[in-house]
């Protein structure tokens, strides 16, 4: 935490509150980014499951916002306001629409000051991200090119249905799952989504321990532990 404190102090446009908590004062591009969220998170208590819907409404709420990388990586500090939000969980939606609706290409975002794990970071991401912290399940799922480091730990389905692009996780993951919509193609979202992305491939880098592994034939990414080809095998 005397990272973040040391971070916002050098900032010059936040400030450290009590109870961990992060104002935003001389940042209008922020806060801007911070009124949409409010938005998005009042209107995605009612989906569940992945959703390209909530992706989609997060890129409408924030199509108009010139907001750039530095702004991304500002953002994801002010987020740890908003971990008591029932839809808090699902903000990695919000995120990725975020970086790729920018005109830039290399992006910070900071999870290590969260209590909660952000799942589905990197998704049907096309940039290169760095994620300062922790990951939690899908991290990098359905990719589509570009790279997402994770600088700390993933949790469960690591790189689902990766369709390009390179994945790595710094420290250990706890389970990657490759076709996860495969069995679903009656859902509608789970429709879209085949029809809107190509074969699946990609490549996944592991530095430190990985668990449990949900692979088959379809799934054409080439994955490594700890520099050892792991899949295929």
């Amino acid at each position: 935490m005397k990272e973040l404190e040391n971070y916002l102090d050098n900032l010059g446009e936040q400030k450290f509150q009590e109870e961990n908590k992060i104002v935003v004062v001389h940042n209008p591009v922020v806060n801007k980014i911070i009124e949409q969220y409010e938005i998005w998170l009042a209107k995605e208590r009612v989906r569940f499951g992945l959703c390209i819907d909530c992706y989609n409404h997060a890129k409408d709420l924030i199509k108009e916002i010139p907001f750039s990388a530095k702004d991304v990586k500002d953002f994801s500090f002010a987020m740890k306001n908003y971990e008591k939000e029932y839809s808090f969980g699902k903000s990695a939606y919000f995120l990725s629409a975020s970086v790729n609706s920018s005109k830039e290409t290399d992006f910070e975002i900071v999870t290590y000051h969260l209590n909660k794990k952000l799942d589905q970071l990197g998704f049907v991401n096309k940039k290169n991200i760095k994620i300062s912290g922790d990951t939690g399940n899908y991290a990098g799922a359905h990719m589509l090119g570009g790279s997402l480091i994770v600088e700390g730990n993933a949790s469960h389905m690591l790189g689902g249905d990766l369709h390009g692009g390179l994945l790595i996780v710094k420290g250990n993951a706890e389970g990657l799952f490759g076709l996860y919509t495969v069995d679903c193609l009656d859902n509608k979202d789970q429709k879209k989504m085949k029809c809107c992305f190509g074969e699946n491939g990609g490549e996944i880098r592991v530095e430190g321990d990985l668990g449990a592994r949900y692979l088959d034939d379809l799934f054409k990414a080439k994955v490594y532990v700890k520099n050892e080809l792991v899949w295929p095998e």
